[in-house]
């Protein structure tokens, strides 16, 4: 992680402490809309595979919503949906917007995501999922998320 974005989750974790969730959620979607399109689809990519992340760990047959059949249903419904949106939205950001400010924002939202699920990580233990890894693994832009 670079000084930049390390002063950004230092900046995120701060603001947050001091906001409700709503107030934390409004800073959040506010810190990644982005002013040029490419760099807009940069952060939907990147957030839509963070998503994609976290079902994954949550549908892990291990877990208890694989165990659930109507809920895992509906979630890897939701999966591929987002899938569906990471392919489309990394294509054209890797089109439109230069490769390292694609990854700075990409790294900026995900950073976000995680210090916004940070509160609900109890509950992500009660589905048997790991908490500290999964934020772990929030916290770092996959390789290769906008190689065309």
């Amino acid at each position: 992680m670079n000084g930049c974005c390390g002063a950004y989750v230092a900046r995120f974790r701060h603001l947050f402490g001091m906001w409700t969730y709503a107030g934390a959620l409004c800073f959040f979607f506010h810190e990644i809309a982005q002013p040029e399109i490419g760099l807009q689809l940069a952060s939907i990519a990147s957030l839509d595979s963070a998503v994609c992340s976290i079902l994954s760990a949550v549908l892990d047959p291990a877990r208890v919503v694989a165990r659930e059949p109507t809920v895992a249903t509906i979630f890897r419904r939701i999966h591929r949906d987002e899938a569906k949106h990471v392919r489309l939205s990394r294509h054209m950001a890797a089109e439109l917007a230069p490769k390292k400010s694609i990854n700075s924002v990409a790294e900026r939202t995900r950073l976000g995501l995680a210090g916004i699920l940070a509160r609900h990580g109890a509950a992500l233990e009660c589905l048997g999922v790991d908490a500290r890894w999964l934020f772990t693994r929030l916290g770092r832009v996959p390789d290769g998320l906008f190689r065309l």
